[in-house]
């Protein structure tokens, strides 16, 4: 068996950088995707408060999906599912596919959609932050409530 070297894949370390890397799972563990947020330095340490949120209405939808949750099918389902969770439907974007969004306000700061599979969607699964320097280097953060 030979190898062979192709194409030059051109790599751009992101630097004073912060990435949040939000885990989902499918089904039963059939399943698992990541999303990634990058947030330059200077937004992320400058917006505490919104990232306060963020971050804690992620942990608060963690938590809700450890405990078991049902299949979701549809955003109008996935939208009552998490709709009691504070400041979830201002930041998900899956949220502007419901019927429900004329009572929905939303963030342009942060916001990402959460993974879905024909339709059935991923459950939360975890969170991570890191912070690359002004070399490039990882750095990872810790979360503390």
């Amino acid at each position: 068996m030979n190898f062979k070297v192709e194409n030059r894949v051109l790599f751009k370390p992101r630097n004073n950088t912060y990435k949040i890397e939000l885990g989902f799972m499918l089904g039963d563990g059939d399943h698992y995707e990541t999303v990634d947020i990058y947030i330059s330095k200077d937004t992320f340490e400058s917006n505490n408060e919104k990232l306060s949120r963020f971050v804690k209405s992620i942990l608060r939808c963690i938590e809700h999906d450890n405990k078991g949750r049902r299949g979701i099918f549809g955003s109008d389902d996935l939208t009552c599912e998490y709709i009691g969770i504070e400041d979830w439907s201002f930041f998900c974007d899956n949220v502007f596919d419901s019927d429900l969004e004329g009572d929905i306000w939303h963030s342009n700061f942060i916001s990402y959609e959460i993974p879905n599979d024909d339709g059935w969607y991923y459950a939360y699964e975890n969170i991570v932050i890191s912070y690359y320097d002004e070399d490039g280097l990882k750095y990872n953060v810790l979360i503390e409530e």
